[in-house]
């Protein structure tokens, strides 16, 4: 910066001396101070001021956050008021927690909220239980089976053998010796495969018992 050789000024702690290009003069020493000690740098211009912006000077130099933190050893200032809602201090955003400024009243505040929020849990599920309706059981009503005609019965025992055909895959009973029928079951009707030999052969014991009893007859009734 040997353009500007009078650009900035020098901070007049003793201990820091170093040059800062945006200044702070201290409305009460008149001194300038670099950003770091503009709060920090034994003047007591924080208790004449009361820690407002009364009485600081209308410059460009003039600090725009007038609420200092009122943790010790910080000295930040906020452009708003950043208030406890337990101790009723102000802080800086970095302190503005209960935890980070050590608030007197954490613990016991924070227990005492714990408490009542348990308790208003259990509250809630004790209201919860008592207003609840019992469930009800759900009953699957049976449906009356409809009663089909003539010609609808014949067309669900088409569909019912088609059915049964389809399921079977492998079989003992040759294709040209399968025959399909339909078993009543009490009201059930149930499609089943035989061998036509099954069906000769009982056909042929049906007709043994009338031919014991006599009750055979040709067409002539001889």
């Amino acid at each position: 910066m040997a353009e500007f050789p009078h650009l900035g000024k020098n901070c007049s702690l003793n201990a820091c001396n170093r040059l800062d290009y945006t200044p702070f003069l201290c409305p009460s020493c008149q001194r300038y101070y670099c950003g770091d000690h503009r709060f920090s740098h034994g003047c007591s211009w924080e208790s004449e001021c009361g820690g407002t912006t009364s009485g600081i000077p209308s410059s460009s130099s003039t600090p725009i956050r007038p609420f200092l933190c009122a943790v010790e050893d910080c000295h930040r200032r906020e452009i708003v008021r950043i208030e406890c809602p337990n101790c009723k201090l102000n802080f800086c955003l970095k302190h503005r927690y209960a935890n980070e400024h050590n608030c007197k009243y954490l613990s016991e505040n924070g227990e005492r909220e714990h408490r009542e929020a348990r308790w208003a849990e259990i509250q809630k599920k004790i209201t919860a239980s008592q207003t609840q309706e019992p469930s009800k059981e759900v009953t699957h009503e049976v449906k009356p089976k409809k009663v089909l005609n003539e010609v609808e019965q014949r067309r669900a025992d088409r569909i019912a053998v088609m059915k049964l055909k389809s399921k079977i895959k492998v079989c003992d009973i040759p294709i040209d010796d399968q025959i399909f029928l339909i078993v009543l079951n009490g009201d059930e009707r149930v499609p089943i495969m035989v061998s036509k030999g099954i069906i000769a052969a009982l056909s042929i014991m049906s007709t043994i018992p009338a031919v014991d009893s006599g009750q055979m007859c040709g067409q002539n009734g001889q």
